[in-house]
């Protein structure tokens, strides 16, 4: 079954349920293979997620476009340049998530494992932020 992300972080892994499924932001659609849990995660999270009803094109789906509501695709900067972080190399995401966060990444696991933690490093940052920011008003 296939869910949107309508929530407000800009990356987002689903974490409560155990799929690990990374949104890329606000308007991404992921694929949620057990039917059962997708439903849970709409009826209990209705501010997170939300159930699509049409297709996505194929496009659309391989460039990992979240349907048409123009938000960029994730971008690090690399030597000082933004770049698509699924046109990254393993090696500069290692060395991204070294010198952003401190974190060494084994660079064994998959490029797509890679892309999955440093998007959720950055969720986390963002979330610290946006804590930071509410806490002190």
């Amino acid at each position: 079954m296939k869910i949107q992300y309508v929530g407000r972080q800009r990356t987002h892994r689903e974490r409560l349920y155990g799929t690990g499924v990374v949104f890329a932001g606000r308007g991404d659609v992921q694929e949620i293979e057990d039917e059962k849990l997708a439903r849970k995660m709409l009826s209990r999270h209705p501010d997170q997620y939300a159930e699509v009803e049409a297709e996505p094109s194929a496009d659309a789906q391989k460039t990992g476009d979240p349907g048409g509501d123009n938000t960029p695709a994730p971008q690090i900067n690399i030597d000082g340049t933004l770049t698509p972080i699924a046109k990254a190399t393993k090696d500069q995401l290692e060395a991204f998530a070294r010198e952003q966060f401190d974190v060494e990444l084994d660079k064994r696991n998959t490029k797509d494992d890679l892309i999955a933690e440093i998007l959720a490093l950055i969720a986390d940052a963002e979330a610290s932020a946006d804590a930071q920011k509410t806490g002190g008003e």
